[in-house]
């Protein structure tokens, strides 16, 4: 078997990255940040539900279908007019679904969040004897934003991906064959098992995320926070290159992060990384 060299700048990459997760895995030892964490255990725990919320709302798309309108299909028009009832069947389904689902993701990330606040080193003394009865708020008008507009945002993604991939679908049948012959593939652009684990795997860790930073600024409004306490980003071990660059990173509760990190991960579809909460220097000093 012939081995090639790496090229100089490969070869800096992968040592880069290497010395990168040995001092991740340190800090990680030296500040408690867990690279696997509460939210990851809350997210897997909804993980179930909300892939099944997801692929009933592909099955609503697939029975919406006119079937027999489809396999007679002559031209795309007929063809796009026979799925057309699909992905506002799907929309439907989410739109109804959805919010409930997110609101108990984002408690249970909420207060899985406030938990986390016992432990963090250095936080001010106040909150030893008050953090540990507060419980997240589901009625904050910030939260019931957050659901209004991530649902909207979500529905309208999935349902614009769904007649996308159905536009495709048909085209493909025309330029390779005939509707008959390609029935199954049309029919799957509704969504099939890898879009929807695709869709709960980064919506979970979405909604968990959002709940915890919400449950920080919870905590400051209630007086358990000074607000100069820190987010700092926290990468998986099999975290990509683009969240590797962000792990460790520090910023204002209310700041968003550099190198498009935005208000926090997710960054990406699947990702996985979390964030902590560190003391600030007024924390520090009480």
């Amino acid at each position: 078997m012939l081995h090639l060299p790496l090229s100089s700048t490969v070869a800096a990459r992968v040592i880069e990255r290497l010395v990168r997760r040995r001092i991740r895995n340190a800090v990680s030892r030296r500040t408690g940040h867990s690279r696997e964490n509460e939210l990851h255990a809350v997210a897997e725990k909804f993980f179930s539900k909300f892939q099944a919320v997801v692929r009933t709302a592909f099955a609503r798309g697939h029975f919406a279908v006119d079937h027999v309108a489809l396999r007679q299909a002559t031209t795309k028009g007929e063809a796009h007019e026979a799925m057309a009832p699909a992905a506002f069947a799907t929309q439907r389904y989410l739109q109804r679904e959805l919010p409930k689902l997110l609101l108990s993701l984002m408690e249970a990330g909420g207060n899985a969040g406030l938990k986390r606040l016992g432990s963090v080193r250095g936080l001010r003394a106040a909150a030893d004897t008050d953090i540990y009865s507060m419980k997240f708020d589901v009625t904050n008008p910030d939260v019931i934003e957050w659901i209004k507009e991530h649902t909207a945002e979500l529905v309208k993604g999935i349902t614009e991906t769904t007649r996308q991939d159905i536009t495709d679908a048909i085209a493909a049948a025309f330029e390779s064959g005939t509707l008959r012959e390609a029935y199954d593939d049309i029919l799957e652009s509704v969504g099939d098992d890898t879009r929807a684990e695709l869709i709960t795997r980064t919506e979970c860790m979405m909604a968990v995320n959002e709940g915890q930073r919400e449950s920080w600024a919870q905590a400051e409004e209630a007086g358990l926070l000074t607000g100069d306490e820190k987010r700092v980003w926290i990468a998986t071990d099999d975290a990509c290159s683009e969240c590797e660059e962000l792990d460790g990173v520090q910023v204002d509760l209310d700041e968003e992060y550099p190198l498009d990190g935005g208000d926090g991960p997710p960054k990406h579809p699947r990702c996985r990384c979390t964030e902590n909460i560190v003391a600030g220097q007024s924390s520090e000093e009480e």
